[in-house]
């Protein structure tokens, strides 16, 4: 913890903030990029779901290749960057050059920040999708009821854990700013790596040459950052923290509104049994677990109205919108007509 927190001796190899987060910013785009493409190609041979896995094999690949010709990450060595690691005490401490160990460590952490992000992402959005589908469900006990528990509590948390994650990254980004820390990352620190600037000793000997971190923090001989360039490094800082707060505040409007949706759905009418057709279960789960509400946008109904053919009842504006685009009943595929769809109940003014 020392050496994160404690004030390093200024060194002119090391990049300027605003240099290595425009980096992660092109490098985070290329990896989503790319990773669609893989996406595709991993559902066409039949290994849907390992989506993530593969990713993970890929970047490893391509991450290995990258450290191993003693450069550093994919867009490092591009850049002019190498990673080397910190030894020494705080008196002493200068950098060298990684061994197999450190390129092995350097792989396996990006690798695994990569996949753990992805993989929580998707289990969040699914365990999200399936406490949903199944809130009005009782009949659930012993250990598929505690595993469904735990579901929920995953759903509640992850939002949170993620949030703190950006909060240290934004905190670690905080102090490299302000030369505070030799490491531009929370990961950077857990492994003992620094990236630094190539010098001409790693390009005439092929990088056997480290560098004490003694200088000052620029451009050599420049006399410090000018004044844009602060200006330029503090915008994209501010721009970061400003994200992380929207995205906090986003997420406590969503449970918000989340909370009063399901205190507003005790109570309500249900739909006439009549209205909903005898389907097969997997349809009938997902529309007469909650028969008040609307099929598609699965809200209150607005303006009641039922369709003709099929007897489903929707809102108004739902289900004319997706019979004018389809010509079908969205919920059974059966087609069907603006005139055949009935309003049970108009608003008074003629207001939809």
């Amino acid at each position: 913890m020392d050496l994160w927190l404690a004030i390093p001796p200024p060194a002119t190899q090391l990049p300027s903030f605003f240099e290595l987060s425009l980096l992660r910013l092109l490098k985070d785009a290329l990896i989503s990029a790319s990773g669609n493409h893989l996406d595709t190609a991993i559902r066409k041979v039949g290994l849907a779901g390992w989506e993530e896995e593969a990713r993970a094999v890929a970047r490893g690949a391509v991450e290995w290749r990258s450290v191993s010709k003693g450069d550093g990450l994919v867009g490092e060595g591009s850049y002019g960057l190498k990673r080397s690691r910190v030894v020494g005490d705080g008196q002493g401490r200068r950098m060298e050059d990684m061994r197999t160990g450190d390129q092995i460590r350097a792989v396996a952490m990006a690798v695994a920040v990569g996949w753990g992000d992805g993989r929580g992402r998707e289990m969040y959005e699914r365990f999200k999708r399936e406490t949903e589908e199944h809130a009005d469900t009782r009949e659930d006990t012993g250990r598929y009821a505690r595993f469904r528990n735990l579901k929920k509590l995953f759903v509640r948390v992850y939002p949170y854990i993620r949030l703190s994650l950006s909060s240290v990254s934004i905190l670690s980004s905080f102090l490299y700013l302000h030369g505070l820390t030799v490491y531009h990352s929370p990961t950077d620190w857990m492994i003992g790596q620094v990236v630094r600037r190539k010098t001409m000793q790693d390009i005439e000997v092929g990088g056997k040459g480290g560098g004490r971190i003694n200088q000052r923090r620029g451009g050599g001989g420049e006399g410090g950052r000018s004044r844009a360039k602060k200006i330029a490094m503090a915008a994209l800082f501010a721009f970061t923290v400003y994200g992380w707060v929207k995205n906090a505040a986003e997420e406590i409007r969503k449970a918000r509104r989340e909370g009063r949706s399901g205190e507003g759905e005790e109570g309500q009418m249900e739909a006439p049994e009549s209205l909903i057709p005898k389907l097969p279960a997997s349809t009938k789960r997902i529309v007469t677990e909650t028969p008040h509400l609307c099929p598609l946008c699965r809200r209150k109904r607005v303006n009641p109205t039922v369709v003709k053919e099929t007897g489903f009842v929707y809102c108004y504006r739902c289900i004319v919108g997706a019979v004018r685009t389809e010509g079908r009943d969205p919920v059974t595929g059966a087609e069907c007509s603006e005139d055949g769809i009935i309003r049970l109940f108009v608003e008074e003014g003629g207001g939809e």
